[in-house]
């Protein structure tokens, strides 16, 4: 029999319970709600829906709600800002987990593939269609970032976009690329419009 619990993050597993005695040990297999061909294996034995948490789905509008539980749990795992993950993957992708961009970012948060290769994926034009592994990515690399740029939100967005490099160049200040300011704008314009990311910004 299947035994269901559901998580503060708005995570549904199913998942069989063990026999009298025993504990149940193994891993679990992750499925996205209303996007099912998006399966990430990290175990066996239980399924899990993504779902939204509760009081999310008013909040997230669209597409974004199917996404919050998976962007609530990387936030968490790499102490970043939920609301600010939203605010990527809507201007990266607008949620299209399909997207390729014509230089050939993947994805809901729009990662190179060299970019996926250092994260780890042997074949990231595949695993970085997996909204589960463009998410965490995503939010790996920018908290990479934030680090990197010394919490500095507007330079990390910046190097997101253009690269650590280029920002780099730039000597703390953001780089003169037309596309890239616009990008760094539009990002807090909508994450400005967030509770979290207007409280956050004015502490700045």
């Amino acid at each position: 029999m299947l035994a269901p619990t559901v998580s503060a993050q708005g995570v549904l597993t199913l998942a069989p319970e063990p026999p009298a005695g025993r504990t149940q040990s193994r891993g679990m297999l992750v499925v996205e709600a209303a996007d099912l061909h998006a399966v990430q294996t990290v175990g066996g034995g239980a399924l899990v829906l993504a779902v939204p948490a509760p009081g999310k789905a008013s909040r997230v509008a669209g597409n974004g709600a199917v996404y919050d539980a998976l962007i609530q749990r990387a936030a968490e795992r790499y102490g970043m800002d939920a609301d600010l993950l939203h605010a990527v993957i809507r201007v990266e992708s607008n949620y299209d987990p399909q997207a390729i961009s014509p230089k050939g970012a993947i994805g809901l948060m729009q990662i190179m593939p060299a970019t996926g290769m250092d994260l780890g994926f042997s074949n990231p034009q595949h695993d970085l269609l997996i909204p589960a592994n463009n998410i965490d990515a995503g939010a790996r690399q920018l908290a990479w970032l934030m680090r990197r740029f010394d919490g500095d939100l507007q330079l990390a967005l910046a190097a997101y976009n253009a690269g650590a490099g280029a920002v780099s160049r730039y000597k703390g200040a953001l780089p003169n690329y037309p596309e890239t300011r616009k990008y760094v704008s539009s990002v807090l314009a909508w994450y400005q419009g967030s509770d979290a990311g207007s409280a956050q910004l004015e502490a700045r």
